[in-house]
């Protein structure tokens, strides 16, 4: 038995390496058509399948319904970003009045108490990041920010993201699985009418290609884009 998600995840890696195959052999084509004088003229052939549908029988063994993260106590989690603000802003030669760090520190309070409500975030990692940004934003940002330290500011941001990402949980849970069998052998032997499930995928093909920009300062960046 294996978990569900592994089995469709290989399913279409399957599909991703077909279609690398098949482009290298495409391109392999595409030379001998440029080499050979009656060939040269032609459409080199490229084989693309715009949608691939699977059916497959599997048995579903057992089911793992996870746990939730846990995030950890606010005043931890308050101390290290308010830590990581103090450090930050000295690294950047810059400084806050005292009454600004504690008005900082209420409203990242406030907004990490709506995070352990019982209605709280599915994603408490990203609340946490969120939490620390919309602090920074709505009491320190204007007190530093002006043109000469936008770069230095958004710098700080990045050091608090990873702070506050950093000691956002106490501990990590655990993403539900099924447990599932795709075997032939095992589904022969052990299913029946009662208890065969059938797994349907319709897998669509979408490319990606590399497109290449020049940045401002004349370095080249290089990005993944949709075809």
């Amino acid at each position: 038995m294996a978990d569900l998600g592994v089995l469709i995840g290989a399913l279409i890696t399957g599909v991703v390496h077909a279609r690398r195959i098949a482009d290298e052999e495409s391109a392999a084509v595409a030379e001998h058509y440029k080499d050979n004088p009656l060939l040269s003229g032609m459409s080199v052939p490229r084989v693309r399948v715009p949608e691939i549908s699977i059916d497959i029988p599997m048995l579903i063994d057992a089911q793992d319904e996870g746990e939730a993260d846990q995030v950890a106590e606010p005043k931890a989690i308050g101390a290290a970003v308010r830590k990581e603000l103090k450090d930050s802003l000295a690294r950047e030669g810059l400084s806050i009045a005292g009454a600004d760090l504690k008005k900082f520190d209420s409203v990242l309070g406030q907004q990490l108490a709506r995070i352990g409500a019982p209605t709280g975030y599915r994603s408490p990692r990203e609340a946490v990041i969120r939490a620390a940004e919309e602090a920074f934003h709505t009491t320190v940002r204007s007190k530093v920010v002006d043109k000469s330290t936008l770069a230095a500011a958004n710098r700080i941001v990045s050091n608090l993201r990873f702070s506050a990402s950093g000691s956002a949980l106490q501990k990590i849970g655990r993403a539900p699985q099924i447990s599932a069998s795709i075997l032939t052998a095992e589904v022969k032997d052990k299913s029946s009418l009662a208890n065969v499930s059938r797994m349907r995928i319709t897998l669509k093909e979408e490319g990606l290609e590399w497109s290449i920009g020049e940045n401002d300062d004349g370095t080249i960046s290089r990005k993944l884009t949709p075809e």
